[in-house]
C-alpha cells in the first residue's frame, strides 16, 4: 500500500488529506487527488512569492517618484534610469550591446541615490546640472559617496591642480568622466603628464572631451 499525504488552505482552514492508494482505488480519484494538490501547492507558492515582488514593486515605485521630484518627468527617461540603476543586463547601459557598464546596478533605495545628489550639491552643482548628470550618466547615482566620489573630487583639485568649480566643470560638460575611479584616473593623469608630457590645460581638455 503507498500512502500518498498533501496539506491545504482552504477558506482559512488547515486540512490534511491522506490518500491510500491501492488496486481498489480508482485511477481517475487519485489523478483528481493529484490534480488539486498540485494547484494548492501553486497557490501557496505564488502567495509566498508575491509579498517580496510587491516589495521591490515599492522600491521601485519610490525611487522613480523621487526621479521625478528632481524634475526628470520623461516616463522614458525613467524607465530608462531605473532600469540602468537595478540591471546589471539592461540593455539601456551596455557598451556595444554586451559589456554591462554598471556593474554596481542592484535593488537601490531613495536614500542612497539622495546621498549622491545631495553630495553633489555640496561640490557646487545646481538642480538643473545634478538632472543634466544623472540624464546622461545614471549609474553614478549607484556610486558610494566615501568610497568611489569623494575621493575623485579630492583628487582632481589635491592632485592635479583644479579649484572646486573647475572640478565641477569637468562634470558638467563630461558626466561619463565619474566611471574612472581613482585608480584609473592617477594612472591616467600620470602618463599624460609624465610620458606624454601633457600640460594640465591639456589634461582637463581631455577629460572633458575624448577621454
Amino acid at each position: 500500500m503507498q500512502i500518498f499525504q498533501a496539506s491545504r488552505l482552504t477558506s482559512g482552514t488547515r486540512t490534511a488529506c491522506i490518500l491510500n492508494r491501492t488496486a481498489n482505488v480508482p485511477q481517475r480519484i487519485y489523478r483528481n487527488f493529484q490534480c488539486h494538490a498540485a494547484k494548492d501547492a501553486g497557490k501557496l507558492l505564488r502567495d509566498a512569492m508575491q509579498q517580496p515582488k510587491q516589495g521591490s514593486n515599492l522600491a521601485l515605485l519610490a525611487a522613480g517618484n523621487y526621479l521625478r521630484s528632481l524634475g526628470i518627468n520623461t516616463a522614458a527617461d525613467v524607465t530608462r534610469i531605473l532600469d540602468i540603476l537595478t540591471n546589471k543586463n539592461s540593455l539601456f547601459g551596455t557598451k556595444g550591446g554586451k559589456t554591462p557598464i554598471n556593474p554596481y546596478a542592484r535593488k537601490i533605495t531613495v536614500e542612497e541615490m539622495q546621498t549622491v545628489v545631495d553630495f553633489l550639491g555640496t561640490k557646487g552643482f545646481a538642480s538643473e546640472a545634478i538632472v543634466g548628470i544623472i540624464l546622461e550618466f545614471p549609474q553614478m547615482l549607484c556610486y558610494s559617496v566615501p568610497d568611489r566620489l569623494e575621493p575623485f573630487f579630492k583628487y582632481l583639485v589635491s592632485q592635479v591642480g583644479l579649484s572646486e568649480e573647475q572640478a565641477a566643470g569637468v562634470v558638467k560638460r563630461r558626466p561619463d568622466v565619474l566611471g574612472l575611479d581613482q585608480n584609473a584616473l592617477e594612472r591616467l593623469v600620470g602618463y599624460l603628464v609624465e610620458t606624454n608630457g601633457s600640460s594640465m590645460e591639456e589634461v582637463i581638455g581631455l577629460l572633458e572631451t575624448s577621454l
